[in-house]
């Protein structure tokens, strides 16, 4: 079993998470406090529907970033079930060529480092490589279809695996860093190609080939374990 390395910093998804708990709090009982004194004030009313917007709008993104956390455990628990040569790194921030990166996992392992983005989108996501942004297709409420785009986790990881990589050549260590995509949903159907960056998907033994692929991976440069501890806890523990 991989070796789990945790920062002791608060996760940033949950943390924002729990502000949005604290934020729909504080505009329920503004909103409650308002509605005693809506009978009698035209202004009181318009400030109370706004604090429903406030929390009808919180509370919309409190289901986006529940989706996330989730994802991302569900990653962690895949990742577990590497060797226990590797190290993985949950929830990373690392600031380096002008840009501050947070990144889902790391694994450090004797055959290389890897990025690995999350996404826990539901539905049919579609696109390439060279997509700025992915299509998502799924079914809304009462069954009706949509269909929206987000920003490619494929330019996402890209990013990320240089700005790591940067960091790691200031501790004296030039090692190119792989980025990998999952999709961690197991009803989610993922059609996305991509030639350099791997996509898996839960559906159909992602988690399987997912693991498979980084225990399999040809680097550039094997790693002491040695190597791969120090790394591992300098990215966890990077500020």
């Amino acid at each position: 079993m991989a070796r789990i390395i945790k920062n002791g910093i608060v996760n940033t998804v949950k943390s924002s998470y729990n502000h949005c708990i604290l934020r729909i709090a504080l505009y329920v009982f503004v909103a409650l406090a308002g509605a005693a004194l809506a009978f009698f004030t035209y202004g009181i009313s318009l400030i109370l529907l706004i604090f429903l917007f406030l929390i009808k709008r919180e509370r919309v993104q409190m289901i986006i970033l529940k989706h996330g956390i989730e994802g991302e455990a569900a990653t962690t628990e895949v990742l577990k079930g590497l060797p226990r040569c590797y190290y993985v790194c949950p929830d990373v921030t690392i600031s380096g060529d002008g840009h501050s990166a947070q990144m889902d996992h790391v694994v450090v392992g004797p055959n290389g480092i890897f990025v690995v983005e999350t996404k826990n989108h539901i539905g049919k996501i579609y696109g390439d490589d060279d997509d700025h942004a992915l299509l998502q297709k799924k079914k809304a409420e009462y069954g009706s279809r949509y269909a929206k785009r987000f920003y490619s986790p494929i330019k996402q990881v890209t990013t990320h695996t240089r700005v790591l990589g940067r960091v790691l050549e200031q501790y004296g260590y030039k090692i190119p860093v792989q980025g990998v995509v999952y999709f961690s949903h197991p009803k989610t159907k993922v059609k996305v190609f991509s030639e350099e960056i791997p996509v898996f998907s839960a559906r159909r033994g992602g988690k399987r080939k997912l693991k498979r692929y980084i225990k399999h991976y040809g680097g550039e440069r094997m790693l002491e374990p040695s190597e791969c501890k120090i790394i591992a806890h300098r990215i966890a523990n990077y500020k």
